[in-house]
């Protein structure tokens, strides 16, 4: 976004919280696919300290057979470094990985060859290259999986997922605490006799955990958003449901400045039709803020949410009801109430589900999932960078002398706002053109001249600059206007003119500006041989 340093007053505040308004989103910056011949899906990645990336996922392209573990880093550009497959002769799938502060990996899932039961969670430790630490599996002799693992401030982790060797009846979700080397400090079930389960985790600035995930035991109806708060030792402190009389399922949460908090779901209880992305806003107690859906009449699951650098959320998840076909990754970037800025879908003809995404260093994103569209194989890891805000600022692209004039004026031509064009959301309604002010010429216009220029609403932003006129948008890709300089250029010099194009929204504090640009006029008519001259010596 192109932004000037010389605005004033409120209308810089306003100027640079809106300049993140966007109808469509940003452009991608690139896409990579990895995996072989085989199926290789994930769920989970993250930026690493060196702006690269480490994903976790499973496959049956490489390993030691039937799914394992696959572990990715690549450089800031998506190039793989290096991989690295764990696991044993059966299923091992991991579904969140997080880097360390020793700069290793931890990677939880579940595992079938290994452990008590029938499957039981998996955690591992890596070092910087991928290469296994530790292993440990946690579990009864039924079913256990880890869904989501953080590391805590005392270097231990906490894991959050389900279990139904423990509990209060059928799956319940289950918290395991751990030191550094992956030892239970403790664990806890939390559900009732129906079925409950845990899909993200994070640890809260008063060191407890907050867990969302969904339950068919409490609640409105069918299963609804479960959302738990514990202290440290894991006791709860307090729970939530969230939903409707349909079916709603909890999968990310996260922790707000504000200290409330924001959690990703699904519901077919509101929306536009079928299941949509459910977004919760709630304040310290989880106590419901505002909540929004999005979607169409189609499906769309929203599995990963995270609050950005502006204060408004940014969403990941797959849609069928728009797109190129199938299922396509769904993003949606909202301000602080939750209303939406911008929509992007990413897929081919197949099917493509985004399972995370993450705000980058550079105020991009970074969006992880499963295509079955490109790559290798059946599914391929799919990994997108896409940039922060495009420009919606108009371009000054010439300023030109009006030929065959007796001077004073200039044509400027400029390209249209990225806004000003059908369907977008915050669409420009008018563009206003300005003209710098010099100390020594604000007498040029009188201040009758000057109002019949100004535009709404701006009459006081823009200090130092003269609104000299406006035009209408009409969703052109350029456009042009006739302005007055503030003097001619002629044999003693060039008498440049400073101008700058503003284009406007329907809210008087929704708008964008360009880079200042100048030009000069020319007296370029002869002037007329005198009439009925008459001399006397």
């Amino acid at each position: 976004m192109k932004r000037i340093a010389f605005l004033s007053k409120v209308g810089v505040i306003l100027f640079l919280f809106y300049s993140t308004l966007l109808a469509q989103g940003p452009d991608t910056l690139w896409a990579k696919t990895y995996g072989g011949e085989g199926t290789d899906r994930t769920q989970s990645a993250r930026q690493t300290t060196d702006n690269g990336y480490i994903i976790a996922g499973w496959t049956n392209s490489f390993g030691a057979g039937n799914f394992d573990v696959y572990l990715i880093k690549t450089d800031t550009n998506g190039d793989t470094l290096w991989t690295k497959t764990h696991g044993g002769t059966d299923i091992d799938i991991p579904y969140s990985v997080q880097q360390t502060m020793d700069n290793g990996y931890i990677i939880a899932g579940y595992t079938s060859s290994f452990g008590a039961g029938f499957a039981d969670v998996y955690l591992i430790k890596t070092d910087a290259l991928g290469d296994t630490l530790w292993t440990k599996t946690y579990g009864g002799t039924g079913y256990e999986h880890g869904r989501s693992v953080q590391q805590t401030t005392d270097n231990g982790y906490i894991v959050a997922g389900n279990t139904n060797s423990f509990g209060a009846g059928g799956y319940d979700v289950w918290l395991l605490k751990t030191d550094a080397l992956g030892d239970t400090l403790w664990t806890k079930t939390y559900g009732g006799a129906g079925t409950e389960y845990g899909y993200s985790v994070q640890q809260t600035t008063d060191n407890g955990y907050i867990i969302a995930g969904y339950t068919n035991s409490f609640g409105a109806g069918g299963y609804d958003v479960y959302f738990i708060k514990t202290d440290a030792l894991g006791d709860t402190l307090w729970t939530k449901t969230y939903g409707g009389t349909g079916t709603e399922y909890g999968y990310s949460v996260q922790q707000t400045t504000d200290n409330g908090y924001i959690i990703a779901a699904r519901t077919t209880s509101f929306g536009a039709g079928g299941n949509d992305v459910y977004l919760i806003k709630t304040d310290a107690l989880g106590d419901t803020l505002w909540t929004r859906t999005y979607g169409g009449t189609g499906t769309e699951y929203g599995y990963s949410v995270q609050q950005t650098t502006d204060n408004g959320y940014v969403i990941a998840g797959y849609t069928n009801s728009f797109g190129a076909g199938g299922d396509d990754f769904y993003v949606i970037k909202t301000d602080a109430l939750g209303d939406t800025l911008w929509t992007r879908t990413y897929g081919g003809t197949g099917t493509e589900a985004g399972w995370s995404v993450q705000q980058t260093t550079d105020n991009g994103y970074m969006i992880i999932g499963s295509t079955n569209s490109f790559g290798a194989g059946n599914y391929d890891f799919w990994l997108l960078r896409i940039a922060g805000v495009v420009d919606s600022a108009p371009e000054i692209l010439t300023v030109t002398d009006i030929p065959n004039d007796q001077g004073r004026w200039v044509r400027i031509t400029w390209a249209a706002s990225l806004l000003d064009q059908p369907g977008s959301i915050m669409p420009i309604t008018q563009y206003g053109i300005w003209r710098r002010i010099d100390e020594d010429a604000r007498g040029y216009l009188s201040s009758e001249e000057r109002s019949g220029f100004v535009v709404a609403g701006l009459e006081d932003i823009l200090d130092g600059w003269d609104a000299i006129g406006s035009v209408p948008a009409i969703q052109d890709s350029i456009y042009t206007f006739v302005s007055p300089t503030l003097g001619d250029s002629n044999a003693y010099g060039i008498h440049y003119s400073v101008f700058m194009v503003t284009a406007h929204t329907q809210d008087p504090f929704v708008w964008y500006a360009s880079e200042p640009d100048s030009g000069y006029s020319i007296d370029n008519i002869p002037p007329e041989p005198p009439y009925d001259l008459v001399a006397e010596v």
